[in-house]
């Protein structure tokens, strides 16, 4: 992302009419404003978030005017990599730029943070009234503006007719810090939670053993892959998917095949230089 944005010919700054800044609690209805204007779904979640929280949001304003806003959220459990959350631009401001500056300005951020690699997830989803793709746009603007990579496709992951897509933008080179993942590590699967905003979606949960010395006492029961299958159609599932560290799913390869799991792709580099998340699904249909 430090390469390509730096190639848009961008550069970085506050200029005398436009500002990008910490969200504040002020700045609230009028990005929730913007939001629901381009998707009722996406709005209600974003007022349960900012109700938690305002932690690394942002927005970017004119003379005072709202023009729009993003942020991110870093996934702990990883060597510095992130999830790009709620970017948004006012109908007003889309083009002229604006939307390559504020994404100039949060690398900025997550430069400064220390983030090395940003991921972005979107979808398909058409209007139901309309039938328009009302994230094509923002697709366009990852692949085609931001040349962003996209490392995962994954067919009907919130409903049938709406896939998910994952792009990855590099922020700065990956260290070679130690790998968060243990060479060692298995996966404890313990249960099954819904995709948020999804029909019928389902991921595995799993705890990672072993942990550091030893194996940490679980207050969940470990479940067979066979019994999160059964769990979720109980609950009329229609895909059951399982995310893994690559030297982990390894492990687990056999298992998940025998289980009837495919392999769909993964996310490169994800925890750390070299190691990625493995994506495995499970359909119903």
């Amino acid at each position: 992302m430090a390469g390509i944005l730096s190639r848009l010919g961008l550069s970085g700054g506050n200029g005398p009419n436009r500002v990008f800044r910490p969200m504040t609690d002020a700045d609230v209805p009028a990005v929730l404003e913007i939001i629901y204007d381009h998707d009722e779904d996406d709005g209600e979640e974003a007022e349960l978030v900012f109700r938690e929280s305002l932690a690394d949001k942002y927005v970017m304003e004119f003379e005072g005017r709202m023009m729009g806003m993003t942020g991110f959220r870093v996934d702990t459990h990883t060597n510095n990599t992130a999830w790009l959350s709620f970017t948004y631009i006012h109908s007003f401001f889309r083009g002229n730029g604006n939307g390559y500056w504020m994404m100039l300005e949060l690398r900025n951020v997550l430069e400064a943070q220390g983030i090395e690699r940003l991921f972005i997830a979107t979808s398909d989803y058409k209007d139901e009234d309309t039938g328009e793709d009302i994230y094509l746009p923002a697709r366009n603007f990852y692949e085609q503006k931001l040349q962003a990579r996209r490392d995962l496709w994954v067919e009907d992951f919130y409903a049938p007719g709406d896939s998910r897509y994952v792009y990855s933008l590099p922020v700065t080179e990956r260290s070679e810090a130690q790998s968060p993942i243990p060479e060692d590590a298995t996966a404890r699967f313990i249960g099954v939670e819904e995709v948020e905003e999804s029909e019928s979606s389902y991921i595995a949960e799993w705890e990672m053993l072993p942990v550091e010395d030893g194996v940490t006492p679980s207050r969940f029961e470990t479940k067979t892959l066979a019994q999160l299958i059964e769990e979720v159609d109980s609950y009329e599932g229609r895909t059951l998917f399982v995310t893994l560290p690559d030297v982990v799913s390894a492990k687990h390869e056999a298992e998940l095949k025998s289980a009837g799991f495919k392999d769909i792709g993964s996310l490169g580099d994800y925890f750390s230089a070299g190691v990625d998340e493995i994506w495995w699904s499970y359909r119903f249909d």
